[in-house]
């Protein structure tokens, strides 16, 4: 819930965004993200890491796992 946590922690961006695409075939996909979350005032709050898994459906790629660390 973004809308939360900015509010929460005085989240107002983040910087250092890392994206890897880790493994990926026909049917499933795995990515991994990183950023370090920011105070309007450039001050860090805090590093988060995040792991993604995805499945192709009938639909397209959908998202089926999700797990973050925050440091």
């Amino acid at each position: 819930m973004p809308k939360a946590l900015k509010k929460e922690k005085g989240w107002d961006h983040s910087v250092d965004w890392k994206f890897e695409v880790t493994a990926v075939n026909d049917s499933e996909a795995h990515a991994v993200a990183s950023a370090v979350r920011c105070r309007k005032d450039g001050s860090k709050i805090e590093s988060v890491h995040g792991f993604y898994a995805f499945t192709k459906t009938a639909d397209g790629w959908k998202m089926y796992a999700v797990a973050d660390t925050t440091f």
